[in-house]
């Protein structure tokens, strides 16, 4: 399981996003943050999912349940839209 987040603050364009990554019947096991210049909370909402999903690879995860505020990329993911291409 993994759980993603971004945060953007549009005047100074600093983001920071986190990502949680653990099986369902214990705590986290990885968790990783960072912070960085974006465009948009789209973007860092990116960001966060990607650092999730790059993590779980390098782990060996051959399944994974993705959660993410963003409805954006939550579609994207589910192959509903076409609006990041």
């Amino acid at each position: 399981m993994m759980i993603s987040d971004g945060a953007f603050e549009l005047s100074t364009s600093i983001a920071g996003t986190d990502y949680v990554l653990g099986k369902f019947s214990q705590l986290p096991h990885i968790v990783g943050s960072n912070k960085l210049t974006t465009l948009s909370a789209e973007e860092v909402e990116g960001w966060a999912l990607k650092m999730g999903l790059k993590c779980a690879v390098e782990e060996g995860v051959k399944c994974l349940l993705a959660f993410s505020d963003s409805q954006l990329w939550i579609n994207a993911l589910n192959e509903q839209s076409d609006d990041l291409c």
